[in-house]
């Protein structure tokens, strides 16, 4: 080898050492790279132990809200399936599904047994023929007018005297009651025909 050359490659060589002997001088000292991954470490650190702490505070409130309500149970459940059930099965009425609903609570039995129930059956009915009897009655009208079977002429009749101020207060009924009588009695004394 020449001079020159060996000149050359000593030089690139002590270069080469120089350059790697400054990247490994600033590897082993602190750097302001390793500072701000030191703080970059904290800052994470910090957000970590915030999000943790909020975490547990969620948790606590979740659990408290769950003891607060309680969730519902298999028998607190209705919805369209079972008031499907009940209109295929005869009950139509509102007060008649919320009467089943109320049953099938309080006495535990499965949806698809509950009108095959007793119990339930029995105040099923009963209810029924409470709103059938009130159906009835609710059409029939009176005249408004006490009914009085004393201010009768048949009453009196059947009895055999004439009433008395005291017992019928109506003077216009008293003396047609009266009327009546005395017709009678000048008839042969007969109420009926085949007396």
């Amino acid at each position: 080898m020449s001079t020159v050359e060996n000149e050359t490659a000593t030089v690139e060589h002590e270069t080469t050492t120089e350059e790697t002997a400054g990247e490994y001088a600033k590897a082993t000292e602190p750097s302001n790279d390793i500072a701000e991954l030191r703080s970059m470490i904290e800052d994470q650190s910090k957000t970590i132990n915030a999000l943790q702490g909020r975490l547990e505070r969620q948790t606590k409130k979740t659990e408290r809200t769950k003891l607060e309500t309680p969730e519902k149970t298999k028998t607190e459940e209705f919805g369209l399936l079972q008031q499907a059930f009940l209109r295929a099965a005869g009950v139509h009425e509102a007060d008649e599904i919320e009467l089943v609903r109320e049953l099938q609570q309080k006495t535990g039995v499965d949806w698809g047994k509950v009108l095959d129930d007793d119990y339930v059956k029995h105040r099923l009915e009963g209810l029924r023929e409470k709103k059938a009897n009130e159906m009835a009655t609710a059409s029939v009208k009176g005249d408004g007018s006490p009914s009085n079977i004393k201010a009768t002429t048949e009453y009196w009749q059947g009895k055999g005297e004439r009433p008395t101020p005291d017992q019928v207060p109506d003077r216009k009924t008293r003396a047609k009651i009266i009327r009546e009588m005395a017709a009678s009695e000048k008839s042969d004394g007969k109420v009926f025909y085949n007396d």
